[in-house]
């Protein structure tokens, strides 16, 4: 297990990523292809759309996590997306992946210039619940996204530590997380409420997030 931390930050001056500098951001069809991912940010590649990411910022300000977890590293581009935009008011961000293939020099070297960004690789989150990952979903307003390669099973790993005043996230509803067991297991089982359910909603595009509360 390794967990890298690094020394400075890079946050954007924008108040929207619709008006973020476009090197920032590249579309699926430019750069992006050569590392068969659907966006980049700040050169580092990530599987999130460029269109959607103006509603997670909006998610993340309104509501604010101290603490953000993040499961499924990959390049590491939403890792530092979520670094940058929770900086202002001090969040701690952890992301944690069982692979270290995507981990390159380069985009090492990028993600470490977020002093807020925990990355902890070599991670097998999904045969048990991880004591450290549990320990972090114990503070207070914390964002637990879900982003590995069985969602749908994290979901149902973490998703009951989750305590009140605190979100989880999700990434490719409707694709590789069914809608039924979501609302059946959040919802029905744990009490959860939607968040910008319908703003993601309208964006109408597979691969794309959704966020819930506890209450």
């Amino acid at each position: 297990r390794t967990r890298a931390r690094g020394t400075g930050a890079r946050a954007l001056d924008s108040t929207s990523t619709r008006d973020t500098p476009r090197d920032f951001f590249a579309p699926e069809t430019s750069m992006s292809n050569d590392y068969n991912t659907l966006s980049m940010y700040d050169g580092i590649p990530l599987h999130h759309r460029d269109e959607e990411l103006p509603f997670i910022r909006d998610v993340l300000r309104e509501f604010k996590p101290k603490t953000i977890i993040e499961l499924g590293t990959m390049w590491g581009g939403f890792a530092a997306f979520l670094a940058d935009e929770s900086r202002a008011w001090s969040a701690d961000v952890h992301t944690f992946d069982l692979s270290t293939e995507y981990q390159r020099d380069e985009f090492r070297a990028a993600l470490s210039t977020r002093h807020n960004l925990n990355i902890h690789l070599g991670w097998d989150v999904l045969g048990f619940p991880r004591g450290l990952i549990v320990g972090l979903l114990t503070r207070e307003r914390t964002l637990l996204y879900c982003d590995n390669g069985e969602k749908e099973h994290e979901l149902t790993l973490y998703a009951p530590f989750v305590r009140p005043g605190s979100m989880i996230g999700v990434h490719d509803y409707d694709t590789e997380v069914r809608p039924q067991f979501a609302h059946d297991l959040l919802v029905g089982n744990l009490g959860m409420q939607p968040f910008h359910e319908q703003q993601l909603a309208a964006l109408a595009m597979p691969h794309i997030s959704r966020f819930w509360t506890q209450p």
